[in-house]
């Protein structure tokens, strides 16, 4: 019989594993920092990376540099060879890989850790992008409670809502709006317990849309 411990890590598998050739990205985007675009660079892991395509906007210029297999813990170094331009704007969801590792105990990293490396990548990202709006989105609830990583994502949760107001960034707030009745992600938004389906990305882009245009 399958232990809730195995079907747990099958799903981490489907988070760090990475997307299919059919979801990959579109090579970085360039644009001259001067340009009266406006350029909205997003980071994150498969979450991020499958997203939809955003309709084109006039004067907004969207980049989606996410990968399947992000951690927070290596963004930092990953971030200053995406900085080809100077975005405008830099919206970020990570977490979720770096929580899932945690609670099954496959590197000697704590929670506490994780917020070190949340910290130091946002001092790469505020120091080279020190215009920059940065807006932090919340990671989202999983379906499966297993070794405590729907509690740990409350916790980084809150932890990431109060950084944005010491450092003055924007916190934006999804996972409560894919929760069920035992706090955890509803069924009607995801098909492995992690990732968003059609349904669950209709409510994520409704939520990101008022960020994803001019400052």
């Amino acid at each position: 019989m399958v232990t809730f411990r195995v079907a747990f890590f099958i799903l981490v598998i489907f988070i760090v594993a990475g997307c299919s050739s059919s979801e990959s990205n579109d090579p970085p985007l360039v644009v001259d920092e001067l340009c009266s675009e406006t350029s909205i660079m997003l980071i994150g892991d498969s979450i991020t990376a499958r997203m939809p395509k955003v309709a084109p906007q006039e004067g907004v210029s969207i980049d989606n540099q996410a990968v399947c297999s992000n951690f927070v813990f290596d963004e930092k170094d990953k971030f200053k060879g995406r900085l080809t331009y100077i975005p405008n704007v830099i919206i970020i969801m990570l977490g979720i890989n770096d929580i899932s590792q945690t609670c099954l105990g496959l590197w000697d990293y704590t929670f506490e850790d994780i917020q070190v490396f949340y910290d130091q990548m946002l001092d790469v990202m505020q120091g080279k992008c020190p215009h920059a709006k940065i807006y932090i989105q919340s990671i989202l609830p999983i379906e499966k409670e297993i070794d405590g990583a729907n509690p740990m994502i409350n916790d980084l949760n809150n932890w990431l809502e109060a950084v944005c107001e010491t450092r003055g960034l924007t916190f934006i707030n999804h996972h409560d709006l894919f929760l069920d009745e035992n706090g955890k992600m509803s069924l009607e938004y995801t098909e492995d317990g992690v990732h968003p389906n059609a349904a669950g990305y209709d409510v994520l882009m409704n939520s990101l849309s008022p960020y994803l245009t001019m400052p």
